[in-house]
């Protein structure tokens, strides 16, 4: 053959004999270029399909099954750090469910350690049964004023642009710096011309979100139908979330309801824990998206072809020639079970058993925690107030922001069991600066408190609790484990993570400890499903409408801080 087909001539030799094919799968092949379910072969080359047809294929690599054969998925936005689990370690587990790609944002660890922190993940994921590729993280910090993180340059980001397998950038958080050109956020957009720009715009519409999709392609972060057709209407792609805390694929039935096209549509999960990555991953959204009305194939297009076509991941996407042989068969579609990967050809699990070997990290860290210990929870008054209280919303990580007296006891304002109005605080653990106080309502914590070091998007140290002692017995324990999770009720209970206070690669550990923390925060009165996730959000100060981070109270609706106590309230 000429020099020109020379690289690829065992793929052509194998396309026109699929009898050579290092594997071929023979079941009822869903194809989501045509929209079709048919019976039909896959051919696979060295990690490529060469061949799909409907011929009888004599190989002796034939696997024949009556199920379903499918594109492996592929998770478009996603925080593995969220998982509380290193690349590594959620590759184990998300290849169980038929996914074998994601695009993750590490803003998370980025906050913490800086550049280092996107090395790591990047080292970390290498020679895997998933594919990561990474955006780099716009905003960091999620903004300049409102909190105490780590910094990412523009300079910076343009080395991190030419690194294997970035291929964007990461949510622009920062919406009022886009309307108003902010100069450094600016330059950060500017490296990334010519690639694609992952958007985070809540409640934005009109001409602000025409504006802001100038340059921000996407968004993640819409929690009604209205706001997700405006989105679409103008050109931008919709990813519908379905995580730990943040559930919006009601959006998806009404989209479907009212005949709005999904072809730019995906499913992501955003942030997941690691005890619910362990039930499911996409497998999971997309038998809820049969379930609500979504048509199989439409479904199984969000959370493949569609996002591979929005990150230009023209190896990935469909079951058609030349792409990766990232192949799953399921048992039905509409609960999708998961009988078989297969990830480039070679088999990665069978029946929820991996079957290639991933290595864990051994990678050291420093101490993360750089805590003033001086900190307190007192909030000063000798008069009853009107304050200023963040109502949380189960299902969604917006808040709302409400207004309550409350009276004073021994000139503080405390915790309210009876009414639900409990303490909230943020402590510093970057620099051992800062720390503020504040009230929230609706986890319906009785006694005692938790706290964490995921603590969206600084991650300092995030409390609640029913009353002083048990919040600096929480707190005092996430500095004795070098970050994590912490429940203190009569008995504290804590599950380390060693990893930027973020991640640990101890799974086993993770989802054993997870239940035994969500057991215990129920003893205490937590009502809530994924407290923790729900907490971790508070302190995050781009989503409206009140939020808390350790340099105080921000009124994210006006982008401003904001006092906690009304002093003139009428």
């Amino acid at each position: 053959m000429n020099d020109v087909f020379s690289g690829k001539k065992e793929l052509l030799e194998a396309a026109l004999n699929p009898e050579c094919c290092d594997l071929v799968v023979e079941g009822n092949l869903v194809n989501v270029l045509t929209g079709e379910i048919y019976e039909g072969c896959v051919g696979v080359k060295h990690g490529k399909i060469v061949y799909v047809g409907n011929e009888e294929i004599k190989n002796r690599n034939l696997i024949k099954t009556s199920y379903y054969v499918v594109p492996s998925f592929i998770d478009g936005h996603v925080h593995i750090e969220s998982s509380m689990l290193p690349p590594s370690e959620f590759a184990k587990i998300a290849v169980l469910h038929g996914t074998c790609a994601v695009v993750a944002d590490p803003h998370e660890i980025a906050n913490v350690l800086g550049v280092s922190g996107i090395k790591f993940m990047l080292s970390d994921s290498r020679n895997l049964p998933v594919d990561f590729y990474f955006n780099v993280p716009s905003c960091v910090p999620s903004t300049e004023m409102f909190e105490t993180s780590g910094e990412i340059s523009a300079v910076e980001m343009k080395k991190l642009k030419k690194m294997d397998r970035i291929i964007g950038l990461g949510e622009v958080m920062n919406f009022p710096g886009v309307l108003n050109c902010d100069k450094k956020l600016a330059e950060k957009i500017r490296v990334f011309d010519s690639m694609v720009v992952d958007g985070h715009c809540p409640g934005l519409i009109g001409r602000k979100l025409n504006a802001y999709s100038v340059y921000c392609h996407s968004d993640h972060e819409s929690t009604n139908y209205e706001e997700a057709v405006e989105k679409l209407r103008i050109g931008m792609w919709l990813m519908i979330r379905e995580g730990s805390a943040a559930k919006n694929m009601s959006i998806l039935k009404d989209i479907i309801r009212n005949g709005i096209d999904t072809r730019r549509c995906m499913i992501v999960t955003d942030d997941i824990h690691a005890d619910d990555l362990s039930l499911g991953h996409l497998n999971l959204r997309l038998s809820k998206a049969v379930e609500i009305g979504a048509d199989p194939v439409d479904a199984i297009r969000m959370t493949t072809l569609n996002t591979a076509e929005y990150f230009n991941l023209k190896n990935l996407g469909s079951i058609s020639i030349g792409k990766d042989a990232n192949i799953s068969i399921v048992k039905d579609l509409k609960n999708f079970r998961v009988e078989k990967v297969f990830f480039k050809g070679k088999l990665a699990s069978s029946n929820g058993n991996l079957t290639v070997k991933i290595k864990k990290t051994k990678t050291k860290f420093k101490n993360v925690m750089n805590v003033n210990k001086n900190f307190s929870f007192k909030i000063p008054a000798k008069e009853k107030t009107n304050t200023r209280v963040i109502k949380i919303i189960e299902g969604e990580i917006r808040t709302k922001e409400i207004i309550k007296e409350i009276k004073p006891k021994n000139n503080s304002l405390e915790s309210n069991t009876a009414k639900d109005i409990i303490k909230i605080s943020v402590i510093d653990r970057h620099k051992g600066i800062n720390y503020s106080n504040a009230f929230v309502t609706g986890f319906g914590i009785k006694k005692g408190a938790i706290a964490s070091t995921i603590a969206h998007d600084a991650h300092n140290i995030i409390v609640i609790g029913a009353d002083d002692e048990s919040m600096k017995k929480a707190v005092n324990e996430l500095i004795r484990i070098h970050g994590g999770i912490a429940v203190a009720g009569e008995k504290i209970y804590s599950l380390p993570l060693p990893i930027a206070g973020l991640m640990s690669n101890n799974t086993k550990e993770v989802i054993q400890k997870l239940k035994v923390l969500n057991k215990e925060a129920t003893k205490l009165g937590v009502k809530i499903h994924s407290p923790f996730m729900t907490l971790s959000f508070l302190a995050l100060p781009v989503i409206p409408e009140l939020k808390i981070t350790d340099k105080g109270l921000v009124d994210v609706r006006k982008f401003k801080f904001t006092d906690l106590i009304i002093k003139n309230f009428n």
